[in-house]
């Protein structure tokens, strides 16, 4: 007489039998389930992230303010403008090195060069826009001017 299974999984364990072969069955589900769901997080830490608020001289926020950020290797552009708190976020930026551009009507455009944008993490970069008389530009190094407080 041939030997059947009583339940509806393969048996991958011949010499478990019942209760032991269920619960080596289910840790190896479980343990599948884990690891796909790490792979999936593990895929995400290429990016990274760019935030910040952006005022004038007195401290006021700057809603409107046109943040365009572009990663000097490939010339990928991501652009967005601030919020009515004057606040801003770029997330999901391929990690790389980046010149950062504010622009508001009214100020002096104001570019930080060189801005190292690092696997996981979500750069803080707060500026101060002065107001401006004409055409005024202004720049200034990442490696003096950011403030990381993550």
């Amino acid at each position: 007489m041939a030997h059947e299974a009583k339940h509806n999984f393969p048996i991958l364990f011949p010499i478990f039998r019942g209760k032991a072969r269920r619960v080596i069955h289910q840790f190896l589900c479980v343990a599948g389930v884990i690891a796909g769901l790490a792979s999936l997080s593990a895929a995400q830490v290429d990016r990274a992230g760019l935030k910040g608020t952006v005022t004038d001289p007195s401290g006021s926020v700057l809603p409107q303010t046109h943040i365009v950020a572009v990663q000097n290797s490939t010339e990928l552009r991501r652009e967005t403008n601030s919020s009515s708190s004057g606040s801003f976020d770029i997330p999901e930026l391929p990690v790389g090195v980046y010149t950062i551009t504010l622009e508001h009507d009214g100020f002096k455009s104001l570019t930080f060069v060189d801005v190292v944008e690092v696997f996981g993490l979500t750069r803080t970069l707060d500026a101060t826009l002065q107001v401006s008389g004409g055409d005024e530009h202004v720049e200034v190094s990442a490696s003096s001017a950011l403030i990381d407080r993550n």
